[in-house]
């Protein structure tokens, strides 16, 4: 093969080389995007199973009992604090000073307390369902809302990657390749002669 033909070639060869390597870069860097969304996707599915993973225990039986006997405890705090404010002081003056009138009265107290702390109980273990009940309520909604954050904002970087990947361009020496096989293609359909050599003496002409 002479120059002629030679370096067409090259070129056409060349150029046909340097396009296909750029399409494949592109489509690399297409995939690279599209698999860093994937493995995003794929740890906000993991974050929120583990979310509801949490709010499922909650309703473990086990789990529910404690937090049954911690919402009655708490009740019962706070119905003896409101008890203790508003009971009177067993102190003693004047005429109502004597031991058996303060034994009696202490004796009285003791057994008031028990009453008291005993009415007290009840009314805690009838409180303490609502208490628990209310705490479930606001840790599914606050379940939902952090589901709803994690995975709103995923679907929004999920639209963003695909129109990077939508949008990511063929390299520059793709145009260059695309440039060189065109020129090699035109010159060896018509440059150089347009495909034929002349006979020796310039008489006559031979396609090659």
């Amino acid at each position: 093969m002479g120059p002629e033909l030679l370096i067409p070639a090259l070129l056409s060869g060349g150029g046909t080389l340097l396009q296909m390597s750029a399409a494949q870069d592109q489509a690399g860097q297409k995939r690279r995007l599209l698999n860093q969304q994937l493995e995003r996707d794929a740890a906000v599915t993991k974050q929120g199973q583990g979310l509801i993973q949490q709010q499922a225990e909650l309703y473990d039986p086990t789990t529910r009992a404690a937090s049954m006997k911690s919402k009655e405890d708490m009740a019962l705090n706070g119905i003896n604090l409101d008890i203790g404010e508003n009971q009177g002081n067993f102190g003693t003056t004047g005429s109502a000073s004597s031991e058996d009138f303060i034994k009696t009265k202490a004796a009285r107290a003791i057994s008031e307390g028990g009453r008291l702390s005993a009415m007290a109980r009840e009314i805690a273990k009838t409180r303490a369902p609502g208490l628990m009940q209310l705490g479930e309520g606001q840790s599914a909604a606050n379940l939902g809302s952090e589901l709803n954050s994690i995975f709103g904002t995923n679907r929004n970087l999920a639209r963003a990657t695909q129109n990077d990947a939508d949008n990511v361009e063929m390299p520059w020496y793709g145009a260059l390749g695309s440039l060189a096989s065109g020129i090699g293609s035109a010159t060896m359909g018509g440059g150089f002669g347009g495909g034929k050599k002349l006979l020796p003496g310039g008489v006559g002409a031979v396609p090659y």
